[in-house]
C-alpha cells in the first residue's frame, strides 16, 4: 500500500504599509517584510483614501533578492486627485533580462516575474489631505 503525503502551504498575508496622510511626506520607505522565500504569486490591494484632497500620491512596491541591498520596483499605485483602490496581481513567471529600476516605474503599471524574498514599499505625497490613509495589503501565493 502506498501512502500519499500531501503537503499544505498556506498563503501569507500582511500589510506592506498603512500611514495616516495628513501633509506632504517626502520620499520615504517601510520597513520590509521579510522571510517571502519560494512565493510564486502576489496579490496587492492599494488604497489612498481622504476627505479633502491635496494634490497625489505615489506608492511603488519593491523586491530585494539581496537581503534588503538593492530594491526592485515591481507595481506602482498612483493615485492623483481623488480617493481610490487599485489591485495588481503578480506571478514568479520567465522574465527576459531586465533592467531593475527603484521608485521610477511608470505610474500605474507592474513587472512580473520579479519576487524576491522581502518586500517594501516607498511612496511620497504631494500637498495637503484631511483624513488622509494611504495602505497596501499583500498576500503572497505559495
Amino acid at each position: 500500500m502506498s501512502r500519499r503525503i500531501v503537503q499544505q502551504q498556506e498563503n501569507r498575508r500582511f500589510t506592506l504599509l498603512s500611514a495616516a496622510i495628513t501633509t506632504a511626506v517626502a520620499l520615504t520607505a517601510t520597513t520590509s517584510v521579510k522571510g517571502l522565500d519560494g512565493m510564486k504569486g502576489l496579490g496587492l490591494l492599494g488604497s489612498f483614501s481622504f476627505a479633502t484632497s491635496g494634490a497625489s500620491g505615489d506608492a511603488w512596491v519593491q523586491s530585494s533578492f539581496d537581503s534588503g541591498v538593492n530594491w526592485i520596483d515591481i507595481a506602482q499605485f498612483n493615485y492623483s486627485g481623488s480617493s481610490g483602490l487599485k489591485f495588481v496581481a503578480l506571478t514568479h513567471s520567465n522574465l527576459t533580462q531586465y533592467t531593475p529600476t527603484s521608485g521610477t516605474l511608470a505610474d500605474n503599471t507592474s513587472q512580473n516575474g520579479v519576487l524576491g524574498d522581502e518586500l517594501r514599499v516607498q511612496y511620497v505625497t504631494v500637498g495637503t489631505f484631511v483624513g488622509g490613509a494611504l495602505t497596501i495589503y499583500g498576500v503572497a501565493k505559495a
